[in-house]
């Protein structure tokens, strides 16, 4: 299934990965080269605002 929060991080030279919680909750987190990490789908939203996207 194609995710467009992933595919963006990868889009960025960043690797897509997930974390997941105690309660079993997954996140889609996005780490660059620098070891920096971001919420795969807030940078998407940072480059392409939700009513862009809708």
């Amino acid at each position: 299934m194609f995710s467009p929060g992933p595919a963006y991080c990868e889009a960025m030279k960043g690797k897509p990965f997930i974390a997941f919680n105690k309660k079993g909750e997954t996140f889609d987190f996005c780490r660059f080269q620098d070891g920096s990490m971001l919420d795969s789908w807030s940078a998407l939203f940072v480059h392409y605002p939700k009513k862009v996207i809708r």
